[in-house]
């Protein structure tokens, strides 16, 4: 099978299931949080604070939903 036609095979609707159900809320909140921060550490040129602004969103955006769609698969 072509790879194209396995891609195809993919709904939008398949993502995220139905079952998922978490609120994107608290994951934008995150994002934003640590944008905020990190530009705070940007301003105050602290690289803990960057550091911690950039993990705060890449956890919001990735570690969490992912974390949170396996642990309810």
């Amino acid at each position: 099978m072509a790879p194209w036609c396995w891609l195809a095979s993919f709904s939008p609707d398949d993502f995220p299931h139905p079952d998922f159900g978490a609120s994107p809320t608290p994951f934008v909140l995150l994002l934003v949080g640590g944008m905020a921060v990190a530009i705070v550490g940007h301003i105050y040129r602290s690289k803990t604070l960057i550091a911690l602004g950039i993990g705060a969103a890449f956890l919001g955006t990735f570690l969490l939903p992912v974390f949170i769609f396996i642990g309810r698969s």
